[in-house]
């Protein structure tokens, strides 16, 4: 955990460019990760195993976190790629139906000492996309899965950056991450977000698109302002 307690990670599952559709070719996603986490203020990313093991022979995971995506719906956690690689934390997705299946994961994780970033998400029926959904609407399932883990250090969950998230944050004793929308957005708009007063739960963003595939900077630009504006909310 960086001195100042917040945190910055990218989310570095984006297999298309958000901007046109197009496929990501891996080459060039692992040039933008790459990019991305040459910002200081970045502390790490969240990524498939392979992606973080490529990273890693790449020599830029050095002082970063590795945050492993999964498990996946029906995979345990011990014995998996997660525990046997030691990477330094797990990516789970966690609706308010899957409130039992996240829990076991947790503890399982938490057994190995890994700690577990949950991703709270609409429910798979969802009607709305999530950037148009009211935050009320996300009380109730965050209040099902965060009642349900265990408590203690090593659980964090990321929220969308919806209107209303602080207030959906203020549910919660655990530690929050602001995640990046689903299209990028001017670097600026998080500056504003994050200097906005927000819950001590808060505690820093998953930049994803907005840093990623910038409208008009270059990732290392778009990233580093992103990045700055969660630092400066404790400078």
């Amino acid at each position: 955990m960086p001195l100042d307690g917040q945190l910055v990670l990218i989310a570095g599952n984006q297999n298309v460019d958000p901007r046109t559709g197009a496929v990501v070719d891996r080459r060039e996603l692992l040039d933008r990760l790459v990019e991305a986490l040459s910002v200081p203020d970045v502390d790490g990313v969240v990524a498939s195993a392979d992606l973080l093991e490529e990273l890693t022979l790449l020599n830029v995971l050095e002082r970063r976190l590795a945050i492993c995506s999964g498990p996946g719906e029906q995979q345990g956690v011990a014995g998996t790629t997660i525990v046997q690689s030691k990477f330094d934390g797990a990516h789970i997705v966690a609706s308010g139906e899957r409130c039992v299946r996240v829990a076991e994961q947790v503890s399982d994780l938490q057994r190995a000492g890994i700690p577990a970033l949950i991703d709270l998400v609409q429910a798979p029926d969802a009607e709305l996309p999530e950037f148009e959904t009211d935050w009320r609407d996300w009380v109730e399932p965050f209040q099902n899965v965060s009642r349900s883990v265990s408590t203690g250090a090593g659980v964090w969950f990321t929220l969308p950056s919806i209107v209303g998230m602080s207030s959906l944050a203020g549910q919660t004793a655990f530690p929050v991450l602001v995640r990046d929308t689903d299209v990028p957005i001017d670097p600026s708009a998080w500056s504003t977000l994050f200097e906005r007063e927000l819950p001590l739960t808060v505690r820093g963003m998953v930049i994803g698109p907005s840093g990623l595939f910038p409208m008009s900077e270059s990732v290392a630009v778009a990233t580093e302002s992103i990045a700055a504006s969660v630092r400066r909310r404790v400078g």
